[in-house]
Order: C-alpha cells, then sequence, then structure tokens
C-alpha cells in the first residue's frame, strides 16, 4: 500500500510538492506534473475512488488518475489560499483560507471541477481577501455534519501566539472546544472527531486529549488497522513574519526537528511506528491512504533523495545567477553614482576656482550694478 503526500512550502525545491510514498519498499516517487501555475506546495487531498483532486498552494486545482496522469486542471475563481478538501454530498468542500470561508465546488457528471458556491463563512466577518482566522480543514462525518479547525483572530505577533483555536461544527453552528493550540486536520473516525493541536504535538477528540506525539502535527489519513498521523518539523523563522519564534524551546524534542509518518493503532492510539521522511520535506499539510490494488502507476527507480538533491542544487544555482546578475547591477549602479559625485566634485572645484579668481572679483561691482539695472526695469515694467 502507499501514501499520497502533500508537501507545502517546498521553497527550493518547488517542483517537488506531491510524493507517493511506497511502504514496502520505504521508498518515496516524486509526482511531478507540468502545472499551469506556480506554487511551491501541495495542501488538500481527496478522492472518490475514480480520481484524486489536488489543491495547490496558492493555486488551483489538479484532478488525476491512478496512475497520475492529470486529467483536469481547474483555476479557482473564489477560493484564495486552498488548503483543506472533503468530499460532500458527490462534490467538494474547499478551504479557503485567504478568505476565511468555505466553498462548495460542484463537479460535472465525469466527476471534473464545474464551478464554486459559497458554503459557509463566520456570521461576524464580511467578505475579505485576508487571512483573519486561519480556516484551514474539514471533515464530514457520516451523518453529513461538517466540522472545521481555525486559529482564531490573529494575536499582532503572529500565528504562533494565537491561542484561541476552535474545533466548531459549522452545520449546526456549535463550538464544541475553543482555546486551541493551533488547530489542523479534523478528521471523523467512527464516532469521534479528531485532529491535530499542531503547536502542542497532541492527538485530540471532540472530548479532549487523546495522545501525545511531537512535532508539528498536520495530516491524518487510515488504513484497514492504523490510522497515521504526519509530524511536521517546527519551522525555526515565521513564513509569515520572518522572525525567529520564541516558544519553540516549549515543545522541543527529537521529533520536533525531523518530519514522520506515525502510525497508530485505530483501537488504543498506541504508537506502532515511526518514519522518518524529513529527507523529501520539512512539512507535511494532508496525507490520503492508496490500496494497492486502485494504483495504475509504475514504481520508479530513481531515487526521491538524489532527485531533490538534484532540484535543490539547480534552484539554488539559479538563485546564485540571480545575485550575481543583481551585484553586477549594484556595481554597475556604485560606478555611475561614482562619476556623478566626480562630476560634481569637479564642477564644484571649477566654481570655486572662478570665484576665487582675481578677474572675478574684479568684475564683481560690474555685476552687481547690472543686478540692479535689471531689477529697476522689472519694477518700471510693473
Amino acid at each position: 500500500m502507499s501514501l499520497l503526500i502533500g508537501f507545502p512550502n517546498q521553497v527550493f525545491t518547488p517542483n517537488l510538492r506531491l510524493g507517493l510514498y511506497h511502504e514496502s519498499g520505504d521508498k518515496l516517487q516524486w509526482i511531478i506534473p507540468d502545472l499551469p501555475w506556480k506554487t511551491s506546495g501541495a495542501t488538500g487531498i481527496a478522492s472518490n475512488g475514480k480520481w484524486i483532486y489536488v489543491s495547490y498552494q496558492k493555486a488551483g486545482l489538479a484532478v488525476y488518475d491512478f496512475g497520475f496522469q492529470i486529467r483536469q486542471f481547474y483555476e479557482y475563481k473564489f477560493v484564495n489560499d486552498p488548503h483543506s478538501l472533503k468530499f460532500y454530498k458527490d462534490n467538494i468542500l474547499v478551504v479557503s483560507s485567504g478568505t476565511n470561508e468555505i466553498y462548495k465546488l460542484f463537479l460535472d457528471d465525469k466527476g471534473f471541477a464545474d464551478h464554486e458556491e459559497l458554503f459557509w463563512r463566520p456570521a461576524d466577518l464580511n467578505k475579505t481577501q485576508k487571512d483573519l482566522i486561519h480556516v484551514n480543514s474539514l471533515s464530514v462525518s457520516k451523518n453529513g455534519e461538517v466540522f472545521i479547525t481555525l486559529f482564531g483572530n490573529k494575536n499582532p505577533k503572529g500565528w504562533e501566539k494565537t491561542l484561541c483555536g476552535e474545533l466548531v461544527n459549522i452545520s449546526s453552528n456549535q463550538v464544541i472546544l475553543r482555546g486551541l493550540q493551533n488547530p489542523h486536520t479534523a478528521y471523523c473516525l467512527g464516532n469521534k472527531i479528531l485532529f491535530c493541536e499542531s503547536l502542542t504535538g497532541k492527538l485530540w477528540d471532540q472530548k479532549g486529549m487523546v495522545c501525545q506525539l511531537g512535532g508539528y502535527l498536520r495530516g491524518i489519513t487510515e488504513d484497514e488497522t492504523n490510522l497515521i498521523v504526519a509530524s511536521s518539523a517546527r519551522r525555526k523563522i515565521s513564513k509569515s513574519q520572518g522572525i525567529i519564534k520564541e516558544r519553540i524551546g516549549e515543545f522541543e524534542s527529537h521529533l520536533n526537528s525531523g518530519t514522520y509518518l506515525i502510525y497508530l493503532d485505530k483501537k488504543n492510539f498506541q504508537i506502532k511506528k515511526k518514519k522518518k521522511v524529513s529527507c523529501y520535506g520539512n512539512e507535511i499539510f494532508d496525507l490520503l491512504w492508496i490500496p494497492a490494488s486502485k494504483l495504475e502507476l509504475e514504481y520508479t527507480l530513481q531515487d526521491a533523495k538524489d532527485l531533490r538533491i538534484q532540484s535543490f542544487e539547480h534552484n539554488l544555482l539559479g538563485l546564485v545567477g540571480k545575485m550575481e546578475g543583481l551585484c553586477q547591477e549594484n556595481q554597475e549602479k556604485e560606478r555611475l553614482i561614482q562619476l556623478k559625485q566626480k562630476s560634481i566634485l569637479e564642477k564644484d572645484y571649477l566654481i570655486k576656482s572662478m570665484e576665487e579668481s582675481l578677474s572675478w572679483r574684479i568684475t564683481s561691482p560690474l555685476r552687481k550694478i547690472k543686478q540692479r539695472v535689471e531689477s529697476f526695469k522689472k519694477n518700471k515694467n510693473k
């Protein structure tokens, strides 16, 4: 069996956003489509058994078959900064974090994306193109109720200082839990509503903490016997603010320095095993378990780690080239500035030399007489 993994914020390897992890060989195979958008990561992943739907970071939606051939590109019209995806009554609900909303994405009879329609917006927020409360995930229960996670009103010091997250049943407009620390990945498992309290590395359900796993938890899926939770390496620097984080020390452990797939027993939530996948990316957003019988993709022997290193080197060389170009531009600008400064100094020297010359001093009374005559003429003409 295999896990489809969405890696967000792959800044230095933006082409390596979606990977298929083969558990049997403990290897990852990159899915590298020719996308029509510039994007550095994959976020929400969902499947209806026929197609696989993947949202790309601050971009659009790609529809794949199980051989990972792209069947459709869909550019969102209203969704801004798409996050989680979930099926809802034969259509898809999409989290629009950039507008604090949930949209329903209608599918045609082939299962392709057709159009969007607003599904939910907080009653106390107007339409905006700014992420104010960071709605980030949703899940749909067997009886059709929709649950979401959100961070709450953003603290002026950043999302990491925002400790008023919520688990909300938007079908009944009921806040189930408050005061959560960066909750992500609502996930319905039987009668439990699971979610990750990312900042503390804890897995919760609607009644309280289930277990402590460590790291920055985000991404849940399940196979026949396991619940699989992704643990990302903690960001040392804030992505939104560009500053070094202060609270890292409170939750530091060996888990926080890497990216893991953590396998839990679905009945008692005991840890069965952990797989470290840091070599493929520092962060995971979403997971999707795919049975081996569904896959139509031929396994490639190319080492995904080597490919990421090659991609990193390629992009790094591109950045070095750009930096060299900027340095050359700056050098040319400095040269022109120096020439201008030299020209100004030369003019100042000529003016000073002229003013100090004998002829300039002798003709000084004549210039004053001339100025008075011209002034007299102007006053006479008024």
